[in-house]
């Protein structure tokens, strides 16, 4: 009977692993299938350590024991080959590069992949850190924490799923956010809410600590003038928060702007809370503009921690999606549409 590889031992603290992890949520998108008790438990069971640059992490044909969550740096795929072309070293082909919030050595969770040896060579480009979890410690969930394995499981055959469909069809098959992100932290993004609820033109009622837990789950997205931000018919992955700027809508392609967005304004409102599944209309930057995107996790996550905080978002929410839905109308005839 083959010995149990153990944990190696690990260089950083659940709690920074913690935060790392919280991190490739909201920058990546990834986990999103796990809440944040789970989070907190995979920053417990996985073990983060450091690479130099130059450092072969993992050989072509060894045992595959281990997977990682690549938390910094860049890593190079490599292949063998005679002739050595192709950005390698003597005698090799570079085949990709991974970078932060990619995982490692997946194929192993997916029942159709046989052998258990690497298919290829791993190479650090930079000085970076890796989060690593062996095959045996998910053996030990599966028969200690079965609901946890479940979940785990689940995200990582999406990530799986997700380098597969890239490869093969040139797309994901998960519907993430595909926008560019801006690189903006948690106070910065404060700030944008409490000017708006200034204005009146979102959340007017909520208070600092609920704008406050919003946004440390936003991620901001930017967008040059006059460029594509949404396609008629497009799979939303989330609401858009317009925080600055000017967005313009088009029910029909050659036809006049239907819809105008101004700061505080949300495309895709319906789809985050609970509706259309499809962008109803084309939607173009018609200035540079900056916006949140906020999904459906985001608003689990938060009514989790703290139901009434979210409570406070929903219905404030739900109050933006009546106004939009009333257009000029009076609020009264409300109680109309319900009769």
């Amino acid at each position: 009977m083959a010995a149990e590889l153990r944990p190696p031992n690990r260089e950083l603290g659940p709690a920074s692993t913690l935060e790392l992890l919280r991190r490739m949520r909201k920058e990546e998108c990834l986990f999103l299938e796990l809440s944040p008790s789970e989070l907190e438990e995979l920053a417990e069971v996985s073990s983060p350590l450091s690479f130099k640059r130059g450092e072969v992490l993992f050989s072509r044909g060894e045992p595959c024991t281990w997977l990682g969550l690549l938390l910094a740096g860049r890593c190079d795929a490599l292949l063998p080959t005679a002739g050595g072309t192709g950005g390698g070293g003597k005698g090799e082909q570079r085949m990709g590069e991974h970078r932060p919030g990619e995982m490692l050595g997946l194929a192993r969770v997916a029942l159709w992949e046989k052998s258990h040896a690497r298919a290829y060579t791993l190479r650090a480009v930079d000085d970076g850190c890796i989060a690593v979890l062996s095959y045996d410690q998910l053996e030990g969930l599966r028969r200690a924490r079965p609901a946890f394995h479940h979940s785990l499981l689940k995200a990582l055959l999406l990530q799986l799923a997700d380098a597969c469909g890239c490869f093969f069809r040139g797309c994901p098959v998960s519907n993430r956010p595909q926008f560019s992100l801006a690189p903006m932290n948690e106070p910065q993004i404060l700030d944008f809410l409490l000017r708006l609820r200034e204005e009146g033109t979102l959340l007017p009622n909520a208070d600092y600590n609920c704008l406050l837990s919003l946004a440390c789950r936003l991620r901001i997205a930017q967008w040059p003038a006059r460029s594509s931000v949404l396609s008629k018919g497009e799979p939303l992955s989330g609401a858009l928060i317009l925080l600055d700027g000017k967005m313009t809508g088009f029910r029909e392609a050659a036809g006049a702007p239907s819809v105008f967005f101004a700061p505080g304004d949300c495309v895709g409102l319906e789809f985050l809370l609970g509706g259309v599944q499809a962008c109803p209309l084309d939607v173009f930057a018609a200035r540079a503009c900056l916006a949140a995107v906020l999904r459906r996790d985001d608003l689990e996550d938060l009514r989790r921690e703290n139901p009434s905080m979210a409570t406070q978002i929903l219905q404030a929410f739900h109050a933006k999606l009546f106004g939009e839905l009333c257009g000029q109308q009076p609020p009264a005839l409300l109680v109309m549409a319900e009769a």
